[in-house]
């Protein structure tokens, strides 16, 4: 199954619904507070970006499929910064992540979420008739 941006925006969501899995400062870390990569396994705490990322290259196991996935993280990425434009006037969300805070991320998050939902019904209603 293909996965979505809208997918991809409600599941970082999911992952950082607990403050205690969201970061700063670094796109993830493990348990005692040390950067990390994302996709390593011991990787529990998440800036927006670095939950993003988790989120669509965890979703194939082969690394031959990454190459496939640059098309949505490059969607969704542009969708984030439109929405930190809309929402705090300023497009990076790493910015938002790292100055505006926890709040900030999931308000822009129910934003892409809202936005992409939009993106579908109106995809959706001109593919039907």
């Amino acid at each position: 199954m293909k996965l979505t941006a809208l997918e991809a925006f409600k599941k970082a969501k999911d992952l950082l619904s607990n403050k205690h899995y969201w970061t700063q400062g670094a796109s993830a870390k493990d348990s005692t507070g040390v950067r990390v990569r994302v996709n390593d396994r011991s990787a529990c705490q998440f800036c927006v970006s670095g939950a993003i990322t988790r989120v669509i290259y965890s979703h194939v196991l082969d690394q031959s499929f990454h190459a496939e996935l640059r098309p949505l993280l490059a969607k969704v990425t542009e969708q984030m910064h439109q929405s930190c434009k809309d929402l705090f006037g300023h497009e990076s969300f790493l910015y938002v992540n790292d100055t505006l805070g926890y709040d900030a991320v999931m308000k822009m998050l129910d934003d892409c979420i809202k936005k992409e939902t939009e993106n579908e019904l109106s995809e959706g209603n001109a593919s039907g008739s």
